[in-house]
């Protein structure tokens, strides 16, 4: 698989000191061909024809390494809820809740789960299951 990183933004020289601020873990997967990761103000494009938002956990891992960062010192998370690839904003919201859980930390501000935003649902498609079956 061949994978291009690339920096999108940089942090200040004032930010460099990671451990003495709350780290907030921040990725997107709404692209079928990108996939972006940031830790606070800095963030990471990866994109490959091959990439794929399953890839995501790796990438975050891969991420957190480079910066010297453990996933103990992430205080937060946010996910792009979207709306964009059905997949990968099933993954991505999945991988932001599981995360949140372990780590018992917010996921986009709040302690409840997070779900995607699907474009173009159906008043059937959001209604309660058990409404459909009267």
């Amino acid at each position: 698989m061949k994978l291009y990183f690339k920096t999108i933004n940089s942090m200040s020289k004032a930010n460099t000191e990671r451990n003495k601020e709350p780290q907030v873990l921040y990725f997107d997967t709404t692209d079928r061909e990108k996939i972006i990761i940031g830790l606070n103000n800095k963030r990471w494009e990866f994109t490959s024809k091959n990439q794929k938002p399953q890839d995501l956990v790796s990438l975050i891992e891969e991420t957190l390494k480079k910066e010297k960062i453990s996933l103990n010192d992430i205080k937060e998370i946010e996910v792009n809820l979207g709306p964009g690839s059905f997949t990968g904003l099933k993954i991505g919201v999945a991988v932001a809740n599981a995360l949140g859980f372990a780590l018992d930390i917010p996921v986009n501000g709040g302690r409840k789960l997070v779900l995607p935003k699907y474009k173009n649902l159906s008043p059937v498609a959001t209604e309660p299951c058990f409404r459909r079956l009267k």
